[in-house]
């Protein structure tokens, strides 16, 4: 540590220990919101005084200048502190009692600029004494010791009720302009799904789980663009099993509706390449900031969010894809218990930047057992935290896939002479698709968990071809219900 003097306010520290000194209430609100460490170490006499303070107060005994000599005699400190003409001029330097909560938050101030002076000076030590071998391990742990200092200024005690009130207040009076049919959080893009989840709420962790191919990942993207297109506010995705350039490709193919077969192969007419081109513009023009770091640690995950976060702004939506790829710093043989630092992270996450994250997730193959094969909350794959940290868990599922599982079923609990044809089968794959990859296929978003709405199923056009799901129409619907159960 270099030798000179850490930021402190001898007046300030004076006058906080005077006004404990001179009233009972400043004493307690005093004693509850400052800790020995916030007055500065080279101040012995203030730090005695505190403490004899803290002591007769967390006692219940009165605490003025003849309880607190009396305390300090006791102890030996008396006359080391000056005596009681030391208490004395501690007083004089009250000015008002209205003033308190102000010196308070200063004194708090002061505290974090010699912790953050402290760990800058360690992470100055750490780099100069040893060979940092690996640099973003280096770095995530710097920015991480600097967060947990600056978080600490975030006022994190009660908020009265009047102020609660009144701001929801604003938030209703807000909705209530819509007619009926706003919602509070972010876009989903889909009415059906913002009207069932709310929106995407602030500080709240969103899962997303489907079996692999169904569309988990398309889905987290198509959310992504139009949360980003709809608020004109960044959104970060976080692709670890994905390219920034794979990404990309998804959603030059979803907005041009090219498909991802023509674009990967090259094979483009020139209406194709005129639809790109348009994508092109499209794109540029969404707030979107992806990271395709493979296998990015948490620590990281969580420090680059709040680097994005300081560098532009208010964000409007985190997406991870997906959990199950997040690493954790310190390995263990249980997965599960690796997957619950990944979902609680999150969730803080959420909290601390007052952003929804969207956090993709696998679903269990234990799903295919049911002879549905719909998922429930008990399939999320290697962990029971998930469904505990989340806000609002949902499931894409697509009843084609579970076709096999209801034909055999089928044919266990019907005789074969009985059955005309094996079209009959009332499942998924009675609705006339023909094989086209301009055809999407209807599908499921089953919300299994809403901390704070309902719960219930949307359906969503979902196009392979373009990695794109749209909203289908009311026939399409109708259809579908019409040869397809639960």
């Amino acid at each position: 540590m270099a030798d000179y003097q850490l930021p402190h306010n001898d007046d300030c520290e004076e006058t906080v220990l005077g006004t404990m000194l001179f009233e009972s209430k400043s004493c307690i609100d005093g004693v509850s919101e400052l800790t020995e460490d916030d007055f500065y170490i080279n101040n012995v006499n203030h730090r005695a005084v505190y403490r004899a303070i803290k002591q007769l107060s967390l006692q219940n005994n009165p605490v003025d200048i003849h309880t607190v000599f009396d305390y300090l005699q006791k102890s030996h400190l008396s006359d080391a502190i000056g005596g009681i003409d030391y208490l004395i001029s501690l007083t004089d330097k009250v000015i008002g009692f209205s003033s308190f909560g102000y010196y308070v938050s200063l004194l708090k101030d002061y505290t974090l600029m010699r912790n953050l002076i402290s760990t800058l000076e360690e992470i100055k030590d750490d780099a100069s004494k040893s060979k940092v071998e690996d640099f973003s391990k280096f770095v995530a742990e710097a920015e991480a010791k600097v967060t947990r200092i600056t978080a600490e200024r975030r006022v994190t005690g009660f908020e009265s009720g009047k102020n609660i009130a009144a701001e929801l207040g604003r938030e209703i009076e807000e909705m209530s302009s819509g007619n009926g049919n706003s919602f509070s959080g972010i876009p989903t893009g889909y009415k059906a799904l913002d009207n069932t989840l709310n929106g995407l709420q602030k500080g709240a962790l969103i899962v997303l789980a489907a079996r692999p191919s169904v569309g988990k990942t398309a889905l987290g993207i198509n959310i992504a663009y139009h949360a980003a297109q709809k608020t004109n506010r960044p959104v970060a995705i976080f692709s670890i099993e994905m390219s920034n350039d794979e990404i990309m490709k998804r959603l030059f193919a979803n907005r041009g509706t090219v498909q991802m077969d023509r674009i990967n192969k090259g094979i483009l007419s020139k209406d194709d390449r005129l639809r790109l081109k348009e994508a092109q513009e499209e794109i540029k023009k969404v707030p979107l900031y992806i990271d395709d770091t493979g296998g990015i640690s948490l620590e990281e995950l969580v420090s680059r969010s709040k680097k994005l976060k300081n560098d532009l702004g208010d964000l409007a939506l985190i997406v991870v894809d997906y959990i199950g790829k997040v690493s954790v710093k310190l390995k263990t043989d249980n997965k599960v218990l690796e997957i619950d630092r990944v979902t609680g992270s999150l969730k803080q996450l959420a909290k601390d930047l007052d952003v929804p994250v969207l956090a993709l997730a696998q679903v269990n193959r234990y799903v295919e057992n049911r002879d549905s094969a719909i998922p429930e909350l008990s399939n999320l794959k290697d962990s029971g935290s998930i469904e505990q940290d989340a806000d609002q868990v949902m499931f894409i599922y697509n009843p084609k896939m579970a076709s096999t599982a209801t034909k055999q079923k089928y044919n266990k609990d019907k005789n074969k002479d009985d059955r005309d044809d094996e079209d009959d089968i009332p499942n998924a794959t009675n609705v006339k698709v023909p094989d086209n990859p301009d055809n999407g296929e209807l599908v499921k978003v089953m919300v299994k968990k809403n901390r704070n709405g309902k719960l219930g199923d949307v359906l969503l056009l979902f196009f392979k071809a373009y990695q794109r799901f749209d909203t289908p129409s009311a026939e399409a619907i109708a259809e579908f219900n019409k040869y397809t159960k639960d």
